[in-house]
């Protein structure tokens, strides 16, 4: 079985596919639950591009990253989410943090400072 990658933000029902569960174990776990809440709002979306959906995702994604295992359906939103933003903000992934709290606030961009990553406008 080959690495799974999504070329475009799944939807809720490929997503719970994906991750093997039934419907209703998702929100047992809660990333896995918060995830599943946005694909809906973000399938909900008709009117833009779903980008505050996709900044919520990929700021749970990123927080889930340090604290939870993650499986191949989670590392593939992940990967896919940080290349929807890029694209609508116009960015490469390094200045994703930064970028998202320019417009959005919440302190990202600040930890990616703090942290030294590259592109986050550190100079040191």
């Amino acid at each position: 079985m080959g690495t799974l990658r999504y070329n475009d933000i799944p939807t809720p029902r490929m997503w719970r596919r994906d991750c093997g569960r039934a419907m209703g174990l998702h929100r047992a776990d809660p990333l896995l639950g918060r995830v599943e809440a946005l694909l809906e709002e973000y399938a909900r979306d008709t009117a833009g591009e779903g980008l505050l959906a996709l900044v919520e995702m990929y700021r749970v994604l990123e927080a889930g990253r340090r604290r939870h295992r993650l499986t191949a359906a989670v590392r593939a939103l992940r990967e896919c989410v940080t290349w929807r933003l890029c694209r609508i903000l116009s960015c490469e992934a390094s200045r994703l943090p930064y970028e998202i709290e320019t417009m959005f606030g919440h302190g990202e961009g600040r930890l990616a400072m703090a942290a030294g990553h590259p592109g986050s406008g550190s100079w040191a």
